[in-house]
């Protein structure tokens, strides 16, 4: 398989400029070389305004995707395509066309021609017939130089935005390393803290259980008791559950008094 022919759906201004036109442009032009080719019917762009209208289209599907463009002017067995490479890049010539209907379109028409001739007279352009086959083989030809132009131009800027991509998300990376840090620098833990004493013994350091503030709190009373033993050996195991059982006895007295009390 050396060619994939893709017909777009719908008006080519709807499938360029929508976002289902990007993805599946993008799609084919990040996979290997991609080359947009635009149709022109030839015997209904005798008319200068349908011609402009065309190469309208044409440069702006070059203008928005940055791919090589190729126009084909079809049905060139019917009539030959020689006057719209005329008007493509001679602007005296277009103009005189112009001037055979002295309208505002016609205006306009010439306006345009000097506002984005300078993109579209650079174009490659093909006539071909499907009845005679005429001008297949230089489609075909331009498919190929096409194709070069996509690895010295667009792939080459491709490789560059992807470059800048990864740098852009490398400094990303690191700038947020920085933050992490700054905020891990900003962190002090106060070993003399109740909180980090309270840490330590739920870590399994009992013998902390004696260096900080316990209170426990019931409906009816209040109970607090601080001891602190800075010399003092700390206590062992055995001590330290007997603490837990006293103070779960005291809180099951006085919840016993208080239903008494309410009886």
């Amino acid at each position: 398989l050396k060619y994939i022919f893709l017909d777009t759906p719908g008006q080519i201004e709807v499938f360029n400029w929508s976002a289902s036109g990007t993805i599946i442009t993008d799609s084919f032009a990040t996979s290997g070389p991609t080359v947009y080719v635009y149709v022109v019917d030839t015997p209904r762009s005798t008319n200068p305004q349908t011609f402009m209208s065309n190469m309208l289209y044409a440069t702006s599907l070059f203008y928005k995707t940055k791919l090589p463009l190729i126009v084909v002017f079809t049905k060139t067995d019917i009539l030959k395509h020689d006057f719209a490479l005329e008007w493509m890049t001679n602007y005296e010539t277009f103009e005189e066309a112009c001037k055979a209907n002295d309208t505002y379109m016609a205006n306009f028409t010439q306006s345009m021609s000097l506002m984005i001739g300078e993109f579209y007279q650079h174009f490659e352009c093909i006539g071909v017939s499907s009845v005679t086959g005429e001008g297949i083989d230089n489609f075909f030809e331009a498919l190929q130089k096409a194709a070069v132009e996509y690895d010295n131009t667009y792939k080459v800027e491709l490789e560059a935005r992807k470059s800048e991509r990864q740098k852009k998300e490398i400094e990303r990376q690191e700038e947020q390393i920085k933050l992490f840090k700054s905020d891990m620098e900003r962190v002090v833990i106060d070993v003399k803290s109740p909180m980090n004493t309270i840490g330590q013994t739920m870590i399994g350091d009992p013998s902390q259980a004696s260096s900080f503030s316990t209170t426990t709190t019931t409906t009816t009373t209040t109970t607090t008791t601080t001891t602190t033993k800075e010399n003092a050996p700390p206590p062992d195991d055995d001590d330290f559950d007997e603490d837990i059982e006293k103070m779960e006895y005291e809180s099951f007295i006085n919840k016993l008094r208080q239903d008494n009390n309410v009886n």
